[in-house]
């Protein structure tokens, strides 16, 4: 009996259009609307069979679920086998980097920003904490240190970073002593760095990169 892999995600990309996504495989199918009640069927638990018979007067179903088929939608005993040789690769690669999302916050909070959905507001904090900064520090360091990685790197990413400042600076001041040879990137809208900040970025070789959107009249 097949089923549909736990893996599989129905992504809504237009008004008549989804994404039908298998996060194992890294595989897309692109679908119409009128596929959907055929593929809600599969993802409550149906077995293929089941849906086929159901939905058969379906245009075109048939070569969906060739489709699916051929990208690894309804093959469970392959997913294991992926997973675990995903888990051995894993094991076998050192863990040289390490993002702190310092803020999930931003100043400008794009509408065509591919995070907008999970970007609060200015007016509702959402911020981490020195402790939580501390505390994921220490677990790279032990990592990194073990596993004898030698340059190692933390990235500071948001939401508006920035907007975090005295974490951030209480991040790079504290893994500067506890990480040899730690590298950092901020990945920022620029908006909120001034000639301090900027100071501070330059005095320990903060790599900074800044996102500009808009058209090049107002860059």
């Amino acid at each position: 009996m097949k089923k549909l892999s736990e893996f599989a995600h129905l992504i809504k990309v237009h008004d008549s259009n989804y994404a039908l996504f298998n996060a194992l495989w890294l595989r897309v199918i692109f679908v119409e609307n009128k596929y959907i009640p055929f593929l809600d069927a599969l993802k409550s638990g149906r077995t293929l069979d089941e849906s086929l018979s159901q939905f058969q007067g379906i245009e075109d179903l048939s070569k969906l679920v060739s489709m699916m088929e051929e990208e690894m939608f309804f093959d469970p005993e392959n997913d294991l086998d992926k997973l675990q040789k995903i888990g051995f690769a894993i094991s076998q690669l050192p863990i040289g980097m390490m993002y702190l999302i310092t803020s999930l916050n931003c100043n400008l909070a794009c509408s065509y920003c591919y995070l907008s959905k999970s970007i609060n507001s200015v007016g509702t904090p959402a911020k981490m904490s020195k402790e939580t900064a501390t505390q994921a520090i220490d677990i790279f360091a032990r990592l990194v240190n073990q596993q004898g990685v030698p340059r190692p790197k933390i990235i500071f990413y948001g939401g508006e970073p920035t907007l975090n400042w005295p974490v951030i600076t209480y991040a790079i001041e504290y893994s500067s002593k506890t990480i040899p040879n730690c590298q950092f990137t901020i990945i920022t809208n620029g908006t909120q760095i001034d000639d301090k900040k900027a100071s501070f970025i330059a005095k320990h070789n903060v790599l900074a990169a800044i996102s500009i959107d808009g058209p090049e009249k107002i860059h």
